[in-house]
């Protein structure tokens, strides 16, 4: 439950930072400001799937794989909320989102988790930095990077999604797909950078 409500937490903190970001004129502010999000789910030592899902590999556990299920769903749960008040509160923000979501569907399968693949890969490489350097400098410029690369991040599209009222039998399928790839680029990424260093 302490998981639950830890990822729903992180998961509120995205749509902040997703908010901040589709509000900025201007684009590479935008994504600057975004990455307040995850500084403070990392400082808070809240539970974001993204940034968790690498780790799985130093220690595989039957309860440590229930412990990220329950953190994708706080997570997703988090996004809704947020995307719901933000929604209610900001008219301008769910006719951008709209727009931006829309396009998101337009894309193919493969396209989606090849981009979602490299969101992940930043995503771990931010926490990692953060965990073993001690350094806020993976997480201030990971962000803005999977931003402007247009690279898709699982949680920030659930509540970009929910901004923007879209909710289909496709988007289902879309944020499945982001959720693979976004676990595939993590877990994939740190498993290669343990073997290169010649770790277990």
């Amino acid at each position: 439950m302490r998981e639950y409500v830890s990822g729903v937490l992180a998961g509120i903190l995205v749509g902040i930072g997703g908010a901040i970001c589709i509000s900025c004129d201007n684009r590479y502010l935008g994504s600057i400001f975004f990455s307040i999000a995850l500084l403070f789910i990392c400082i808070r030592g809240y539970s974001l799937f993204t940034g968790k899902v690498g780790f799985i590999i130093d220690e595989f556990s039957a309860k440590k794989l229930f412990n990220l299920f329950y953190c994708l769903l706080g997570n997703i749960t988090g996004a809704i909320i947020s995307g719901t008040v933000i929604k209610f509160s900001f008219i301008n923000l769910h006719q951008i989102s709209l727009v931006s979501c829309t396009g998101k569907l337009e894309q193919s399968a493969l396209q989606t988790f090849i981009r979602a693949a490299f969101c992940g890969i930043l995503m771990y490489l931010a926490v990692v930095v953060y965990k073993e350097n001690k350094s806020k400098i993976g997480i201030l410029f990971s962000v803005p990077v999977f931003i402007l690369s247009g690279y898709e991040h699982s949680i920030a599209n659930m509540f970009y999604f929910t901004l923007s009222g879209i909710f289909s039998t496709q988007l289902i399928l879309y944020i499945l797909i982001t959720v693979i790839g976004n676990t595939s680029g993590g877990i994939l990424f740190a498993y290669l950078s343990k073997y290169a260093k010649g770790e277990k």
